[in-house]
């Protein structure tokens, strides 16, 4: 396991491993002085209404950091790596993410230490 990490937005996890929502919300709940329990309910609104959003079709754009979308893969044809055979695979709807240019920059800054907020 990592060291646990502070970035410039004072962001704690373990440095190579992912966020947990539980993380989140704790930095949430931190930052804002809200319980845990009632910013665990926001996170999860959150993420319900933008799960939702995509399932209906509609794009989801958070500026400043990126849209969600979803993209849909055709059929085809593919073939099973350990059988060789052939495989009819059907086409599918997929969850897609693009960052915005902002959020872009934020992770190729030469000076990791500005403080430029996301929610600016």
């Amino acid at each position: 396991m990592g060291a646990r990490h502070v970035n410039d937005l004072g962001v704690i996890g373990l440095k190579g491993e992912p966020m947990t929502k539980a993380e989140l919300v704790e930095i949430i709940s931190d930052e804002t002085g809200i319980n845990k329990k009632d910013t665990g309910v926001i996170v999860n609104l959150i993420m319900e209404n933008i799960g939702q959003a995509l399932v209906d079709g509609d794009k989801v754009e958070l500026r400043g950091f990126g849209s969600f979308k979803v993209k849909t893969r055709q059929a085809r044809k593919a073939r099973n790596p350990r059988t060789g055979a052939d495989v009819q695979v059907e086409a599918k709807r997929v969850p897609y993410f693009k960052a915005s240019n902002e959020l872009k920059g934020r992770l190729n800054e030469k000076d990791s230490q500005k403080d430029i907020s996301l929610l600016s």
